[in-house]
């Protein structure tokens, strides 16, 4: 997922008005976010299984796309409003 990730973050947002450094500390604060974000959900989905049973992997795989969406979707527009504020302090100056 993560190489989903680093691939539309970077084809979407490198080609925004902004710093490269500024766009390549939020990509890697994405990475970690990202690795952060599959620990805990697949260390839930092991809990999960352990008392529900082996049926419960089917319903992690299924969620897991929708879970991984959240996060990207909730960092991407963090992101487009740390460049887009970055882009007024240039035009205000």
């Amino acid at each position: 997922m993560l190489t989903i990730f680093n691939f539309l973050f970077v084809s979407v947002t490198f080609p925004l008005n902004g710093t490269f450094v500024r766009k390549s500390a939020l990509l890697l604060i994405g990475n970690v976010i990202g690795l952060a974000w599959n620990y805990l959900f697949s260390a839930l989905a092991h809990v999960v299984a352990y008392y529900f049973g082996e049926s419960a992997n089917t319903l992690y795989m299924i969620l897991s796309p929708f879970a991984n969406l959240i996060w990207i979707v909730s960092y991407w527009s963090v992101c487009l409003t740390v460049l887009s504020k970055s882009e007024n302090r240039k035009t205000e100056d």
